[in-house]
């Protein structure tokens, strides 16, 4: 959106927009938005947390607008528009710019529209390697709307990869050709570039950890610990459920976790198998932990009778065994059991299968303790509940998932929330779509497939209306101010805060004793506030005018902003303070800018809510 007057940070702000679906099935419906990106003062970019559909009518609400001179729009301008069709890449994942990516991860590229898999060659996706075209199998889903690329042998380590998109060579079902490069027109092609992780083997640098039982806590003997790529490497945990790998690389690798080979189980009980990565420290004997605070390996046991066949014709509706239903009595007795049977995945026929096309033909779900999984939950999500779904041998779902969760948030019928799933290629949480709360409030539906892959999920109040949204943004938003600031003191002197008065001056020092204080990102967030608090205390200044308060604050929005892109492109990693935090997966992490924006000028609060969140983080 283009305006005409440089704006307050209000018209960046996301309780400002809103878009109304006006036709098809989804009529009276919202689109969440999920950032507004600043470009400059008189332009907003919106980010929506689902594509908009073809040939279906919307309605953008636009709040009061107020401009640096300080007039006002009336409230709630509405513009109707209409999608055209369109045919472009979606999603390349790993993406542009990524970093430690595991030497055994598949590449996926996702397509707005069904794609003509007589186009997919390898004279369109190319995969470059030391200058080399790397062999593999492109295989395009059975929706076509997504194709992956899975290497005849391992990625090379420490390796940049290279993948060309060509949008002349690639077509939709209904002839377009692909607007690889997303400029409006079709054709062009797209280049990303990832880096994969080393694979040396240092001297003295050693994990270890402790595997339990997700519901007793006791430890679990006899589960391998498999490095990836590491032949030899593999160890099995002891009766303390204690193990330790010797000599890892740094300063990540990733492991498979086999529960399958656990000693001293239940007949017809067995544990799964969850991929992760692990953070080691050159020369260190380290023990598993996050931002230095230890966490122990949890694995729920599976009961085998809680599994349902899958049908290879028809959909299949599967929900929780009798197991899993007397542990949801146990972890939630007050709640009604009928909503426990309208918890379901849907499962499409023959969706459910391994990297080879092998097809899973058993699935269940269980109940799991969210402080009870593989690795603690990031700081900023506190679900109810974690869903284990799970599909015997399975590593993608060829057609998204539907899922219905339980409304245990207490959400009102119709408002929207967010469902995370944990991405165990990237070893990350990821949003990979929308649910939106049942008639009857007890449920919350997904809209459309959107479960990718086996693993853990859950649904979380992203988008559970203004004040839930709101409330969850500040928490983002306040907690990354310093955070902000430390990257800010590294390029102050090029940026235009650093020449804009006495303001900027304070900003420019601000922001530099921030960064020469701090180290790790875990350190920015625990001295969160004290750059917000400087920025305070020189807008108090009666020497500064208000314009120019305006034009700094707004200066200095856009340039987060700018971070924010190169940042929430890809999934840059920031690899200081023992923490390896991927921004790409979360849209709140991913753009700085909107984290200042949300602030709404409310800098003393940010310093209190920074320092807060920032200790408790730590």
């Amino acid at each position: 959106m283009t305006f005409d007057e440089s704006l307050t940070l209000d018209g960046f702000d996301l309780a400002t927009y809103e878009i109304e679906v006006l036709s098809g099935p989804n009529a009276g419906q919202f689109i969440a938005v999920d950032s507004v990106e600043q470009l400059d003062s008189q332009t907003a970019r919106l980010h929506l947390v689902q594509t908009l559909d073809d040939d279906t009518s919307y309605r953008l609400i636009v709040g009061t607008l107020t401009d640096i001179a300080g007039n006002s729009t009336q409230a709630n301008q509405e513009f109707d528009f209409q999608i055209a069709e369109s045919f472009q890449v979606s999603e390349l994942s790993p993406a542009e710019g990524e970093e430690l990516v595991s030497t055994t991860r598949e590449l996926t590229v996702r397509f707005t529209e069904p794609v003509d898999p007589s186009t997919i060659t390898s004279d369109s996706l190319k995969v470059i390697a030391f200058g080399q075209e790397v062999s593999g199998r492109r295989v395009v889903s059975s929706t076509a709307k997504f194709v992956k690329f899975y290497p005849d042998n391992p990625w090379p380590a420490s390796t940049e990869i290279r993948v060309i998109v060509n949008g002349d060579l690639i077509q939709a079902q209904n002839g377009d050709l692909l607007d690889a490069n997303n400029d409006g027109t079709s054709g062009g092609q797209i280049t990303a570039d990832f880096r994969t992780l080393s694979l040396t083997r240092i001297p003295n640098t050693n994990v270890f950890g402790f595997v339990r039982d997700s519901l007793s806590g006791d430890p679990i003997e006899g589960v391998t610990i498999r490095v990836d790529a590491i032949p030899g490497a593999d160890v099995v945990t002891d009766a303390t459920g204690r193990f330790e790998l010797v000599n890892m690389p740094a300063p990540d690798f990733f492991v498979h976790i086999d529960g399958s080979t656990a000693v001293n189980v239940p007949q017809g009980f067995v544990y799964p198998i969850v991929g992760k990565p692990f953070h080691s420290v050159p020369g260190q004997t380290v023990q598993l932990n996050m931002a230095g605070t230890p966490f122990d390996v949890f694995l729920p046991l599976k009961d085998k009778a809680d599994f349902v066949d899958l049908d290879m014709e028809n959909d299949t509706n599967v929900s929780f065994g009798n197991t899993g239903l007397q542990t949801l009595q146990q972890m939630f007795p007050e709640v009604d059991p009928s909503v426990w049977a309208r918890t379901q995945v849907t499962f499409a026929p023959g969706s459910a299968q391994d990297d080879q096309g092998t097809l899973s033909t058993q699935a269940a779900i269980i109940p799991v303790p969210p402080d009870r999984i593989p690795a603690p939950l990031p700081p900023f999500l506190d679900p109810e509940l974690v869903i284990s779904i799970q599909a015997d041998g399975a590593t993608t779902f060829d057609v998204p998932a539907q899922v219905a969760f339980p409304n245990l948030e207490g959400l009102a019928p119709g408002e929207q929330a967010l469902i995370f799933s944990f991405d165990h290629d990237a070893g990350q949480w990821k949003v990979v779509g929308t649910g939106t709360v049942s008639e009857d409030g007890k449920m919350i539906e997904s809209d459309g497939g959107v479960i990718q892959a086996p693993g853990w999920h859950i649904v979380f109040l992203g988008h559970a209306g203004e004040t839930d949204t709101r409330t969850f943004n500040q928490k983002i938003a306040s907690g990354l101010t310093g955070s902000g600031a430390a990257v800010v003191g590294g390029i102050a002197s090029s940026s235009t805060i650093r020449q804009t008065g006495r303001l900027g001056k304070v900003l420019g020092r601000s922001a530099g004793r921030f960064a020469a204080q701090t180290s790790g990102v875990f350190g920015f967030l625990t001295n969160a506030g004290i750059f917000s608090a400087d920025v305070a205390a020189a807008a108090s200044d009666q020497e500064i005018s208000e314009l120019e308060k305006e034009v700094i604050l707004n200066d200095t929005a856009s340039l987060f902003s700018s971070l924010g892109v190169v940042i929430g492109c890809g999934s840059a990693t920031f690899l200081s303070g023992g923490l390896a935090l991927a921004a790409c997966g979360v849209p709140f992490l991913a753009n700085l800018g909107v984290a200042v924006n949300a602030l709404r000028l409310d800098f003393r609060a940010a310093d209190a809510a920074g320092q807060d969140i920032g200790k408790a983080i730590a």
